[in-house]
């Protein structure tokens, strides 16, 4: 007998959707300041997901971005930056909520954008076997500290600003029991 949450699998699609618009949106701006530099809304949806759904859908939501956002922007290699990056950088925060009482979502996206960029620039020094493009490192890791703190930030208010009977009440009891 197995019991789902249709509330929280509705809410993960959802964000999932919405990560994806934001992800294809993003790709068609210029990068920030540098080549490689992006602000990535598209995470403030994954965090979000992680602090109040749990790891399994923001890495769900992960995989939807890189995959989908990959073929939508009809750039296939994207998918070879995006996911590593990006499922590291998840895997960072995961460590740093919940072994780290400390640390506050702020601190863990700001280590999740500066990994997702340091693991994107090796990706891209790897497969164009040049490693001029690390130069870019420490001034892309500046960019990344600023917006992993703008992302956090945001998370963090939307958790406080939202009524938590949306999410946490309606989470603790299944909705639907798979019964036959």
């Amino acid at each position: 007998m197995r019991k789902y949450n249709l509330k929280k699998l509705t809410f993960t699609a959802i964000l999932a959707c919405i990560s994806l618009v934001a992800f294809t949106l993003e790709n068609l701006l210029p990068p920030l300041i540098l080549p490689g530099a992006r602000f990535g809304f598209s995470n403030v949806f994954v965090l979000f997901a992680l602090v109040v759904f749990g790891k399994k859908s923001a890495y769900a939501i992960v995989l939807v971005k890189g995959i989908l956002g990959s073929v939508f922007s009809g750039n296939l290699m994207q998918i070879a930056y995006s996911l590593p990056s990006n499922i590291l950088a998840l895997t960072l925060e995961i460590l740093i909520l919940s072994r780290h009482k400390s640390f506050s979502i702020v601190c863990a996206s700001v280590v999740g954008s500066i990994t997702a960029g340091i693991v994107q620039n090796v990706v891209f020094c790897l497969t164009t076997l040049t490693l001029g493009y690390l130069i870019y490192l420490p001034y892309l890791s500046l960019i990344a500290m600023f917006t992993g703190a703008i992302i956090g930030l945001i998370v963090f208010m939307a958790i406080k600003l939202l009524p938590e009977r949306i999410f946490f009440e309606s989470l603790k009891e299944n909705d639907v029991d798979n019964k036959r």
